[in-house]
């Protein structure tokens, strides 16, 4: 099996963290590749999703018809918030799989009740819960089976992360960033995902942003509920849909042999 992972961001700040994260939980005959989308020419290289849609939409789609062209098995698109992914399944015959979706799906066989923590910046976010809500009614999932609460993350200072760039100081920028999410686990992660449990009767928490990857061990450790990390999660529900697909076409193909 063969499985892309497409960081959204541009600049692949993240590409080697992510491998090393899905290789360690891949299934024996899963091969994991990790790509980002190119920047356009008139867009900045940022370690973030880019502001501006049209800053990644055509590039995701072309990035989409090139794993196809070159044999992968499923594209897992990395960002919570699964921007273009309709528009990405369009565009190739493979499953594309986002990770609002695989925790909706793997979440729903854990527990009745999902509570799904997104990241904030002093209580506010640059895409709002309706976001999400929206691909509750799209995926058909119940808005009372679900609930969302915030978690604060220190905001990186852009001018800081341009001047990094151009500097090619890309390391302190790569560990700053984990550094500011590590610590929105400790100092509010655990905090709401025990208020998920206690005050929203969640049976099931999920951290709704890839940078949170490989960070949710604190939390794992105070809560009783499964806690679904964005990126293992997303490659879990690939690896099955994949097989489940090649075990139908076989099944499909030997009947039709007989």
């Amino acid at each position: 099996m063969k499985l892309l992972y497409l960081d959204l961001s541009n600049l692949g700040l993240l590409d080697q963290r992510f491998q090393e994260l899905l290789e360690g939980v891949a299934a024996p005959g899963t091969h994991i590749y990790v790509r980002h989308t190119e920047a356009l020419a008139d867009s900045s290289p940022t370690p973030m999703l880019p502001e501006h849609p049209e800053d990644y939409y055509s590039a995701l789609l072309r990035s989409v018809r090139l794993a196809e062209e070159d044999g992968f098995d499923a594209v897992m698109i990395g960002c919570a918030s699964e921007p273009g992914l309709r528009a990405a399944r369009n565009a190739a015959s493979i499953p594309i799989i986002g990770p609002f979706g695989a925790a909706l799906h793997i979440g729903g066989l854990l527990g009745r009740r999902l509570s799904i923590l997104c990241p904030a910046h002093g209580g506010y976010r640059t895409r709002p819960l309706s976001w999400h809500e929206e691909s509750l009614r799209l995926y058909g999932v119940s808005n009372d089976l679900v609930t969302f609460r915030l978690v604060d993350v220190q905001k990186l200072d852009r001018s800081w992360i341009e001047l990094c760039v151009a500097a090619g100081n890309l390391e302190d920028l790569r560990q700053q960033m984990v550094e500011i999410y590590s610590s929105s686990i400790r100092e509010a992660g655990i905090t709401q995902a025990r208020h998920a449990v206690t005050e929203d009767r969640a049976e099931v928490i999920f951290f709704a942003c890839t940078l949170w990857a490989g960070l949710l061990s604190p939390v794992e450790a105070r809560v009783d509920v499964p806690v679904l990390d964005p990126v293992i999660t997303l490659l879990k529900a690939t690896e099955s849909v994949v097989s489940a697909a090649g075990f139908c076409k076989a099944r499909s193909d030997e009947k039709g042999k007989r």
